[in-house]
């Protein structure tokens, strides 16, 4: 399903089920028929959902969560203590703090000093790390995502913190050619294990001698198929953190 871009993934916690989320209902579909391919019995139930009213809705539930020494939080729960603060309005761009994956990935930039230091954040979705990172002194910073509407909600969260010199690009990693030959000390990839699996080789290109790869977005049981994928291409893992079933790592050359 990874090849359908998929742009988010949440399990119901009440009913078992898994929803997922895509930009086009062509995706959707597509998506459907792969499953059905693989297992005709499963239960496949296809819905439209209005971008306004899923902000909406998830704006309502939505509080500020500290990682570390950094606060991620809306522009209604800024916090008053002494924690870097990140101010993400919520949106379509995935990044809140609320997930795990986002968490590990915001423990492991805080495991290493980004002061001066490049950093690419590969499906920025809100911009979080990318703004976490800048805002932790990295310079310069790109974050890229192929869905326009969450560099649209990314580029609002730049000027929410400020972060204006940071540069967004709409990018696939199927189609890097935006970003050239270019390295960074810093690249982040909180995908999936399949978009990971598959985009091990391009992801590693961009790291820079001595530099590091955050990823994150990986289940338990997908962690040695992504390690694998990583080390073909020269990278091995540094640092692990694990939250409930969710990996995040550090790879370095």
């Amino acid at each position: 399903m990874d090849d359908c871009r998929v742009t988010a993934v949440d399990e119901d916690l009440q009913t078992g089920a898994t929803r997922f989320f895509f930009a086009s209902a062509a995706s959707r579909d597509r998506a459907g028929e792969i499953v059905r391919s693989v297992d005709p019995d499963a239960r496949i139930v296809a819905l439209e959902i209005s971008d306004e009213n899923w902000a909406e809705r998830s704006q309502a539930s939505i509080t500020a969560v500290r990682v570390g020494r950094i606060t991620v939080a809306p522009p209604w729960d800024r916090p008053a203590d002494d924690s870097t603060v990140v101010v993400i309005q919520p949106s379509m761009g995935f990044g809140t703090a609320h997930h795990e994956s986002t968490r590990l990935c915001l423990q492991l930039l805080q495991d290493i000093d980004v002061a001066g230091r490049s950093v690419f954040d590969a499906g920025t979705g809100s911009g979080v790390l990318a703004i976490a990172a800048r805002t932790l002194g990295a310079t310069p910073v790109v974050a890229a995502d192929f869905d326009p509407d969450a560099i649209h909600n990314a580029r609002e969260n730049v000027e929410l913190n400020g972060t204006t010199d940071l540069t967004l690009l709409v990018m696939d990693l199927a189609e890097p050619a935006a970003l050239g030959a270019r390295r960074f000390d810093v690249v982040f990839a909180n995908l999936t294990g399949g978009v990971l699996r598959r985009f091990a080789d391009e992801l590693a290109s961009r790291v820079a001698a001595g530099g590091s790869l955050i990823v994150s977005g990986v289940l338990a049981e997908e962690e040695d198929a992504v390690t694998r994928a990583f080390a073909a291409v020269g990278l091995h893992v540094s640092s692990r953190l694990q939250e409930r079933e969710w990996i995040g790592a550090r790879f370095a050359r």
